[in-house]
């Protein structure tokens, strides 16, 4: 059996699959393709014989993360990080570039730590996500080298989307020092590789990983659906303009048409009707604050409410603390240290550790197919 068969049998067929594109980015025969309608990968030609790197990289059937918190961190988490994972410092903050902070979701933090690191030659391009220019509601990752690039694609969508393929792009593309965004199913793959010693060619070039915040991902019908239903549009052919994350408070989708009319949902899509769309996989899945990651960062949203203009910042590692700190020095961002328990008053993190393990529970009660995060 090919590779892709035995990942087929043993992830994509049980349901496992977290659509992230990995096993694309990595096949060094390029045989792999993104399934857009079962939102899975599909083989275009022949594996090469006795190749398992798109199994071995793969971050649905198993995620070692002891293992690979020792080879990230240099230990495994203490008792009290269990709900955050390992971090040196917590914060909240914001860009203090009034450009890079409005073209944010929140504080813009991400983007500006990003910017930072280009001009000062830590990273030479940075791995983020954009929406397409030729199907402009569709989500697609992009490879950014300069700032206005970076700029141009703040902000967060919500689409399950092959963020990892463009993995080949890097390894074909010249470049020495990349910065890496992405949710933590794409960080687990990258750290997995790692861990196995896979394709060191590809992960020493990326110098930099910048995690979000992730309570799952959603089915591209949900934007089908958001388009239809609550734009009142008939054919998603028809946008010209997409933002999942828009409006006056940055929580209202945002559609242009061809005829220039903008229309703004009422409330929020992601909250209001995307979650019936969510991947099956996401919600077996025990990391929201992408713990792998050398900087964690998402929405700063005390007791459930969002704050408006502030991220919430996990410096994770010896270089995250740095690039924080440097950053901050420089002019790019400003922080203010917070506790713990205030990094954790986002509720996704007891929705989805908590509720994540109630899953885990019933699943295998009933003897159905779970990832192995070889902690619950």
């Amino acid at each position: 059996m090919s590779s892709l068969g035995v990942l087929r049998k043993d992830v994509i067929k049980k349901g496992l699959c977290t659509g992230c594109g990995t096993c694309i980015g990595v096949c060094p025969a390029n045989v792999l393709e993104f399934d857009e309608e079962f939102e899975e990968p599909r083989i275009r030609g022949k594996c090469l014989p006795d190749c398992n790197i798109c199994y071995d990289v793969c971050p649905g059937k198993d995620i070692p993360l002891p293992a690979l918190e020792r080879r990230k961190f240099g230990r495994e988490r203490s008792s009290n990080e269990e709900m955050a994972g390992i971090s040196q410092s917590y914060r909240k903050g914001y860009a203090l570039d009034p450009q890079i902070r409005q073209a944010g979701t929140s504080g813009g933090v991400v983007t500006a730590l990003l910017v930072y690191a280009l001009e000062h030659g830590i990273i030479d391009s940075a791995v983020v996500t954009a929406m397409s220019a030729e199907r402009p509601w569709k989500v697609e990752p992009r490879i950014a080298t300069t700032r206005s690039e970076i700029i141009q694609s703040a902000r967060s969508k919500y689409a399950v989307f092959p963020h990892n393929k463009i993995l080949r792009e890097i390894i074909e593309g010249g470049f020495s020092k990349v910065g890496f965004v992405g949710l933590p199913c794409h960080i687990h793959a990258i750290e997995k590789m790692r861990l196995k010693n896979i394709l060191p060619g590809l992960t020493d070039k990326i110098r930099l990983v910048l995690g979000l915040v992730c309570g799952y991902n959603c089915s591209f019908k949900a934007t089908e659906y958001m388009v239809r239903e609550w734009a009142g549009i008939d054919s998603i052919d028809k946008v010209t303009w997409l933002e999942y994350r828009g409006g006056e408070e940055k929580s209202q989708g945002v559609v242009k048409t061809k005829d220039e009319t903008v229309l703004v949902a009422k409330m929020n899509w992601y909250y209001g009707c995307m979650f019936p769309f969510a991947r099956d996989r996401c919600m077996m899945c025990y990391d929201f604050g992408s713990e792998l990651a050398d900087v964690s960062v998402g929405d700063r949203s005390p007791r459930g409410e969002r704050d408006i203009g502030w991220s919430h910042l996990a410096a994770r590692s010896d270089e995250g603390t740095k690039l924080i700190e440097d950053a901050e020095r420089e002019g790019y961002i400003k922080t203010l240290p917070v506790e713990q328990e205030d990094f954790l008053s986002n509720f996704g993190f007891g929705v989805k550790k908590r509720g994540g393990q109630s899953k885990f529970t019933n699943r295998r009660r009933f003897g159905w197919p779970t990832p192995d995060f070889g902690r619950i």
